[in-house]
């Protein structure tokens, strides 16, 4: 006898303002099937726990285990539904053919088609955990503008990148210290401001992707990482004043108190209160 509580069946769908409304949306089926749709979007996503069964292209049905990615084209008419009734869990979010156009681009230094994906299931661990991390940090209320663009492009640059029908040969984003550093002192002084990748790559004169590679390769890490270092920096004077950790957070361009004693013990080792 199947236990019904262990058959519920949960669903979340919302919109990222910042991401250009980016459609994102997550769920567990056990006995929910899809009838046959499209999407006027590329579909992305990685499936969880279980494994959901599919029609693609009008193709006999296909598996999707657990841990593999999907990626639908728009306008290709599909179908899913739970493999067994141990249904399964996955994580889904539906970019703009326009945007992968772009990265596709942007990589390869000249004009590139909208990328196509021969296969809709990909068997990628490293990209699978990639866009998991991505999808919780969309989800995450206290994440900022700066930290999804750069997480997005980059799944996406990958993406594209491994397992395109064409792969883009990449330019070379080799280290570029000079303009770099002005990206820095720009972050060091907009500290506590939302910045965006768009914002930043315009410092530079670069297009947003080749932003990301560029700063990586200089620094050796993201943009988001360097501007929490800063504001953890600029915390820890202010701990030093004696101001209060409300006030540390929103000088200093965190959520709130929670969200800045998260950072700061992740990146110090200790919480503000014990910082001396």
């Amino acid at each position: 006898m199947v236990n019904n509580r262990l058959l519920q069946e949960k669903t979340k769908f919302w919109h990222d303002a910042g991401l250009n409304n980016l459609e994102l949306f997550r769920a567990t089926y056990h006995t929910f099937s899809f009838a046959p749709h499209i999407h006027d979007t590329y579909a992305i996503g990685v499936t969880e726990s279980g494994a959901q069964s599919f029609t693609y292209q009008r193709t006999k049905k296909r598996l999707m285990p657990a841990g593999s990615v999907a990626v639908v084209h728009p306008g290709e008419v599909h179908t899913s539904q739970a493999a067994n009734l141990s249904g399964w869990t996955y994580r889904m979010f539906y970019p703009a053919a326009e945007l992968l156009q772009q990265v596709a681009t942007e990589l390869s230094g000249h004009p590139c088609s909208i990328p196509f994906f021969s296969s809709p299931v990909i068997h990628d661990a490293d990209l699978a955990r990639q866009i998991r991390n991505f999808h919780m940090i969309a989800e995450d209320a206290n994440s900022t503008l700066l930290q999804r663009e750069s997480i997005l492009l980059w799944v996406i640059g990958c993406l594209v990148l491994r397992h395109a029908d064409y792969h883009p040969s990449p330019c070379k984003a080799n280290p570029e210290p000079d303009y770099v550093r002005r990206i820095c002192r720009y972050m060091d002084e907009h500290f506590a401001e939302p910045l965006t990748v768009d914002q930043l790559a315009r410092q530079a004169g670069f297009s947003p992707f080749h932003f990301l590679r560029i700063f990586r390769n200089t620094i050796g890490i993201t943009p988001h990482a360097y501007l929490t270092h800063v504001r953890i920096e600029r915390s820890k004077q202010l701990l030093l004043q004696g101001k209060s950790l409300a006030v540390i957070a929103a000088e200093t361009g965190f959520v709130d108190q929670s969200h800045y004693s998260k950072y700061f013990k992740r990146m110090i080792g200790v919480s503000p209160g014990k910082f001396h």
